[in-house]
């Protein structure tokens, strides 16, 4: 009897639920819940998160959907959001490395209402300093030739953007702010032919950009320390790194010499060019880009190479006909041909290895047109001589091979430039092809400005004293202008 009453006013209550609703009437839109994938970060003192910082969050609407979000550092001013995780640069202070970030985020739904009570996160952050040092992979010469080619590694664990400024200091000289982008630049001291303390300028990345001010301490003729650091946009500095020993030569001749030979003949270059070239200049100065491994090779052609060059006007550069010799030639070609822009100088001596094809960067400021394609050999025996053509033959001396040449690489000059010397060939395997080995080109003044020659010099040493007067004529009277 007791359960029969109980399921009756059971019944009544739902009765009266139902009728105390009017018909059609719309219940009230139940605002979005909104919650942020962590509740709370437990990190105290200096264990703090790095200032970029990566957030999640979600909502739900359980009488519709959620159409978007809002987020706000201070729960007052909101900035609306459709998407729900984002990655934030949290700025700090200038001179503070820590801080606390307060994040808030709400749902927005379908019906346009917003979560009254935004889900909320406490950021505690913390600036991680940056890091500059110099690149291992590029490295550093032990000897440096006037100009000095840095290449710099900079990170911030807080992202790149994170970096304020980059500085550089040379020995005991005061620190240069460079950009916070810099990562390669170049120090041409202001006098290069100085002995002791001179300042230089810096040329910032391969465009060679030069950028304001000098900096103060470099040593020429003298051993050289760098080191570089860096500053981030909350003041924290990295740790100063500091490079190897660098020793920085001076500039002591307006002739440079360029050995790119790697030698092995009997005689070599170098025992003939000190009988010969030596009596004409004998204080040139020298680099030699095939010595252990190529350690002189510029890092860069430009802006290092270009740079150094353009401080010499005459340079005299050999090499032999390997594949080696002709592509470090051929990487200098940019180089030379902005050096002969500025008004240099240069005699270039080397022959041509099988592999020449015809397509060489050579040819585009040379006076070589082109090498015979033909099958056989043009040979230089002993005592067979090499004649200055009928231009020439007043000033020049005709030369004599002082070895064997079993294959010489004679040219066809273009049309623009002048042959100054033919050779008297012993041809094998059927041969043919021009008997040119020596030729100029002429600037737009119609001065000596490239003197090329395909058999290498140091075996034209049948006759010294004619070989002096060779150098003596191109080096000192051709481009003495």
């Amino acid at each position: 009897m007791k359960m029969k009453r109980h399921i009756l006013f059971t019944l009544a209550a739902l009765m009266g639920l139902l009728f105390s609703c009017k018909k059609g009437e719309k219940l009230p839109n139940v605002a979005p819940d909104t919650h942020i994938s962590l509740e709370s970060i437990q990190l105290v003192g200096e264990d703090r998160l790095r200032s970029e910082v990566t957030l999640n969050w979600f909502g739900a609407d359980e009488d519709g959907w959620v159409t978007g979000y809002e987020i706000s550092l201070d729960n007052s001013n909101w900035s609306p959001v459709d998407v729900q995780d984002s990655t934030f640069k949290f700025n700090l202070a200038i001179g503070t490395d820590t801080t606390d970030i307060t994040f808030y985020v709400r749902a927005i739904d379908n019906d346009g209402d917003v979560d009254p009570t935004p889900a909320y996160l406490l950021v505690p952050i913390r600036n991680s300093a940056p890091t500059a040092v110099f690149d291992s992979v590029q490295g550093l010469p032990d000897t440096s030739f006037i100009v000095t080619t840095l290449f710099l590694s900079v990170d911030d664990l807080d992202g790149d953007e994170n970096v304020d400024s980059i500085f550089i200091r040379v020995n005991g000289g005061n620190w240069f702010a460079l950009g916070k982008d810099v990562r390669t630049l170049t120090l041409v001291p202001t006098d290069p032919a100085a002995i002791g303390s001179v300042n230089a300028t810096i040329l910032e990345g391969a465009e060679a950009s030069p950028l304001p001010g000098t900096l103060t301490g470099l040593i020429l003729d003298g051993d050289n320390v760098f080191y570089v650091k860096a500053r981030d946009v909350a003041g924290s500095e990295s740790v100063i790194d500091t490079s190897k020993t660098v020793f920085v030569k001076r500039k002591s001749s307006d002739l440079l010499v360029i050995d790119a030979h790697p030698g092995g003949a009997s005689p070599t270059p170098e025992e003939v060019y000190a009988q010969t070239l030596d009596l004409v200049e004998p204080n040139a100065d020298r680099i030699d880009l095939r010595v252990a491994n190529g350690v002189n090779v510029p890092r860069l052609w430009s802006p290092t190479f270009s740079t150094f060059v353009n401080f010499y006007p005459r340079i005299f550069w050999y090499g032999d006909g390997s594949d080696a010799g002709l592509t470090l030639l051929e990487n200098a070609s940019g180089a030379i041909q902005g050096y002969l822009n500025q008004g240099g100088k240069i005699l270039i001596n080397c022959s041509f290895p099988n592999t020449f094809d015809n397509s060489s960067a050579l040819q585009e400021y040379t006076p070589l047109d082109s090498v015979s394609t033909s099958g056989g050999s043009a040979r230089l025996p002993t005592g067979n001589k090499v004649m200055p053509t009928s231009g020439f033959a007043s000033n020049y001396d005709t030369l004599e091979a002082s070895i064997f040449v079993g294959r010489a690489t004679p040219m066809y000059v273009k049309s623009t430039a002048e042959t100054m010397y033919t050779g008297n060939f012993t041809i094998t395997g059927g041969w043919v092809g021009p008997d040119a080995v020596c030729a100029r080109s002429v600037n737009n003044n119609g001065d000596t400005d490239l003197v090329l020659v395909t058999v290498e010099l140091h075996q034209l040493f049948g006759d010294a004293a004619a070989l002096e007067n060779f150098f003596n004529q191109v080096l000192l009277n051709e481009f003495n202008w």
